[in-house]
């Protein structure tokens, strides 16, 4: 085989492979952060136990009476933290099919707790800390849910999410 046709199987393969990857980074331009870090603030508003979550949106002032200060910034559409079987885990709740501030995604909790997309009908998994494409049009779109970081803070008992 000359070096020319080898090039061209390498690189058609190097491309096939990229095509199945799910890019959960479609969101990740926006600022997070949200200050869970007092105890009695994640006492009130964090998530207790296992497939419990909570929705944090800034510009809508939920949860309601949320401690948010000038330095909070919640993405695009919100905050989705989700208590997964191996830990909280947080979501750009902005669907990244539709990727508009007003039509963010709900945790199904008739079913299996998974985040669904009211407009385009995409199923996300949210349970198992993923945010991976489980149906819908995020499945062809190869787009999963922006993971945010959540950090623990021993010293006042709470969590911080951030988005750096």
């Amino acid at each position: 085989m000359n070096i020319k046709k080898y090039l061209i199987c390498v690189l058609a393969i190097i491309c096939l492979s990229a095509c199945e990857n799910i890019d959960s980074r479609g969101l990740s331009g926006f600022r997070v952060d949200i200050n869970l870090r007092m105890k009695s603030v994640w006492d009130t508003y964090g998530c207790p136990g296992l497939g419990t979550w909570q929705y944090f949106n800034y510009l809508k002032k939920l949860p309601s009476n949320f401690p948010y200060t000038a330095t909070s910034y919640t993405g695009l559409g919100g905050v989705i933290l989700f208590y997964t079987s191996s830990g909280l885990v947080a979501f750009e709740a902005a669907c990244p099919v539709e990727r508009k501030a007003d039509i963010y995604v709900h945790i199904n909790s008739e079913g299996n707790l998974d985040a669904v997309c009211p407009k385009c009908g995409s199923h996300y998994d949210v349970f198992n800390g993923t945010g991976s494409p489980l149906s819908g049009e995020a499945i062809s779109r190869k787009v999963g849910l922006t993971r945010y970081n959540v950090y623990q803070d021993n010293l006042l008992g709470g969590y911080q999410i951030a988005s750096y």
